[in-house]
């Protein structure tokens, strides 16, 4: 079974994805905040030289050079996906950091799955995609690859959009966008000081791609040049984080990899 992954690299590969099954990945270059011409051009090469597919972002036929200004960073990829569905045409995909080793985090998240079991002993990451994608072809579902920190460190962040704590805005807006209810204390409650799934790294089913895409792009559309504290791109990630643990009627899978946040170690570090 094939998926395509998305790699969202802006200035460099930090990892060795060679060993993985070339028809299973993209890097997606964006044209990226704070990177110069020059290193981008390098990296669009190194891909190149090494045969891999590439997309780069601002060669796109719909392209938004305001979205990386903000700046929105990695989840550039799921706006124009949204404004380019032509190259995303797959029946399971997702995105994941270019700082992101494809080693598992052996961590109690790996407990959160319900109907399947990491071979922790023997990991194998696309032999654990092929197997939960195996399971649930009548099903929508993510898988989480990036699961780190806790829900409860998360909270305490001060991390604001419109002079709002990034938590009761992205619940707001949820409500609003999908018509739901959900109180605050009933979702702080559902998800309790659970590890959750952050640096926009996942896959999915089509449906459900196609589903978070359009969020994202409504999102950005709509609160772009709201002020946001630190930047958008911190506030997109939680938004991102909020729509897959809330949304319903889908299996949620936890294959924590380690996220090395290279040029970010001592703030990133691991919640136990």
């Amino acid at each position: 079974m094939n998926f395509k992954l998305n790699i969202i690299a802006h200035k460099e590969i930090f990892f060795d994805f060679y060993n993985l099954n070339k028809k299973n990945l993209t890097f997606y270059v964006p044209k990226g905040f704070n990177v110069t011409t020059e290193t981008r051009d390098k990296l669009v090469k190194k891909i190149n030289d090494n045969n891999y597919n590439l997309i780069e972002e601002y060669k796109l036929k719909g392209y938004n050079q305001e979205i990386q200004n903000k700046p929105c960073m990695s989840l550039s990829l799921l706006y124009h996906s949204y404004l380019n569905p032509e190259y995303f045409n797959f029946d399971y995909l997702g995105m994941m950091e270019y700082d992101i080793n494809i080693t598992l985090l052996k961590n109690d998240s790996l407990n959160y799955n319900l109907d399947y079991s990491v071979d922790t002993d023997n990991f194998n990451f696309e032999n654990c995609i092929n197997e939960i994608i195996n399971i649930n072809q009548n099903n929508n579902f993510f898988i989480f690859l990036s699961c780190k920190h806790k829900f409860f460190n998360l909270y305490k962040d001060n991390i604001k959009i419109d002079n709002q704590h990034w938590f009761d805005f992205i619940l707001n807006d949820y409500n609003k966008r999908f018509n739901k209810n959900h109180s605050k204390f009933e979702v702080i409650k559902f998800i309790g000081n659970k590890y959750c799934p952050l640096q926009q790294s996942f896959i999915t089913n089509k449906h459900l791609f196609n589903k978070i895409s359009k969020y994202t792009y409504d999102f950005i559309t709509e609160y772009i040049n709201l002020k946001s504290q630190p930047r958008m791109s911190t506030v997109l990630e939680r938004a991102i984080m909020m729509f897959l643990l809330l949304e319903e009627d889908c299996k949620k899978y936890y294959i924590p990899l380690k996220h090395e946040a290279v040029g970010y170690q001592l703030k990133y570090k691991y919640d136990k």
